[in-house]
């Protein structure tokens, strides 16, 4: 089988975010020579570059010319800075290039990630649309910025863009995470304002009624994350694991079995088949035995949210992450 494969080449960055999950790792970087290993000994479908500014790593631009060579579509999430120091023929090997924005506006980015981050993600939009690359923002939904969320779409407008939305994982801390309440008005803020590209959010899934299967984002079955360290990983969320790059003949797809139990509460649900307990990387941060703190079935209510499709794209991150992705 083929794999979808999150990959950090590097954990080094130029910003010190509060809410990044590898923000208190030890600095290093993947080389060359382990990306042969890594293409030599999986059947990869896709790739996207994440975790830190991938640049910094010394590497990167011959790592993506061999990646180049054996033809993997590709793609990159930046907060602006690999995209605007590399060479703009480099911009052209990419799918689609997801740029990170935490807020609508420079004052409250700014503040957040340190200042000039605004200007940096904004440059970098508008470098990615003068070749017409897909582009999109990446952004994490947290317990700071959920009231903001959905004025996102004036950049989605203007910048005719995408708009890819992680919820927050308390990896470092848990000062940024949502309540129950404020996850769902997040959600029905942001689809009331944009049109669905696409979702592998599980709990969202299973409200909207979509005839999907949890498989659709593949954590651990269908995708994989390789850490700077060379550590591979069922998510990028996920902080368990013994295998690395040195033993990718034992990955199958059985083998992060471990952490797609299905919790008891959840398994005579009629939308098990779509969510099947949920987003785990959340529920590891919780209890893995239980259904998603997200689930509003488990407490017996009924959500309602109506949306509108929006045009399909062919973009890496709808192939694996508990994600959703919206557009015009």
């Amino acid at each position: 089988m083929k794999w979808n494969v999150g990959i950090g080449s590097t954990n080094r960055c130029n910003l010190n975010c509060p809410h990044c999950y590898s923000r208190e790792n030890n600095r290093c970087d993947l080389k060359y020579k382990d990306f042969e290993k890594i293409l030599d000994n999986l059947e990869i479908d896709s790739i996207n570059f994440g975790t830190g500014e991938n640049l910094l790593n010394p590497e990167f631009l011959k790592i993506l010319d061999l990646i180049k060579d054996r033809g993997i579509k590709t793609s990159l999430t930046s907060n602006g800075y690999t995209v605007l120091n590399m060479p703009d023929t480099y911009l052209h090997y990419f799918n689609d290039i997801d740029i990170s924005l935490e807020f609508p506006n420079k004052s409250q980015q700014d503040n957040f990630r340190g200042q000039g981050a605004w200007d940096l993600a904004i440059s970098a939009i508008e470098k990615c649309k003068s070749p017409n690359i897909e582009t999109s923002i990446a952004c994490c939904m947290m317990s700071n910025n959920v009231d903001e969320i959905a004025n996102f779409d004036g950049l989605v407008n203007e910048y005719d863009i995408n708009f890819r939305i992680n919820t927050y994982k308390p990896v470092s801390t848990k000062d940024y995470c949502l309540s129950y309440e404020k996850f769902w008005y997040g959600v029905k803020s942001l689809f009331s304002r944009m049109k669905l590209i696409s979702c592998s959010e599980p709990v969202v899934c299973a409200v909207l009624g979509l005839e999907t299967s949890r498989a659709t984002c593949g954590c651990g079955k269908r995708s994989i994350r390789i850490t700077p360290s060379g550590a591979v990983l069922p998510c990028v969320y996920w902080n368990k694991s013994n295998l690395d790059i040195n033993k990718l003949d034992l990955l199958k797809p059985s083998t992060f079995d471990g952490m797609c139990n299905i919790p008891a509460e959840c398994q005579k649900c009629k939308y098990v088949d779509s969510c099947q307990g949920g987003c785990e990387a959340r529920r590891l941060y919780n209890d893995l035995t239980k259904p998603d703190e997200y689930c509003p079935f488990i407490r017996g209510e009924k959500i309602s949210i109506a949306y509108e499709k929006s045009k399909d794209k062919d973009l890496v991150h709808s192939s694996y992450l508990c994600t959703m992705i919206f557009g015009k």
